[in-house]
């Protein structure tokens, strides 16, 4: 008899558990909705035209540079201390007279130019 009762005990409890947490996810959502509205959108900054929202003037160059260095770990003489956003994409020609495109040149501390294209492309 005993252990029916605990057995009953335990169920009610993880209902009312069950209960708590799903109410608890419901006010999250609903909090979140009345924050941030009913569908956020937030862009990647690694798809071409999200990079150039946030890094296509001058406005923000310390940021990118700041974020450029940290991602490519440059230290010493390989920092780069400024970078030209390219606003109409610098062409350029690669291996082979491959066709591409700069969004940002960059220079080094120690004058070297490096140039960066964001590449991703969204994908169903």
């Amino acid at each position: 008899m005993q252990e029916k009762v605990n057995e009953f005990k335990t169920k009610i409890r993880k209902e009312v558990r069950d209960k708590k947490i799903n109410e608890s996810r419901e006010n999250y959502e609903k909090i979140k909705t009345e924050i941030i509205g009913k569908d956020p959108v937030f862009a990647d900054p690694t798809y071409d035209t999200t990079f150039k929202m946030l890094f296509g003037n001058q406005k923000n160059a310390d940021i990118l540079i700041s974020i450029l260095n940290s991602l490519l770990n440059f230290i010493g003489d390989e920092k780069i201390k400024e970078v030209e956003i390219q606003a109409n994409e610098l062409p350029t020609e690669g291996a082979k007279d491959i066709q591409g495109a700069v969004d940002v040149l960059c220079i080094t501390e120690n004058k070297q130019k490096i140039a960066i294209e964001m590449q991703r492309k969204h994908k169903d």
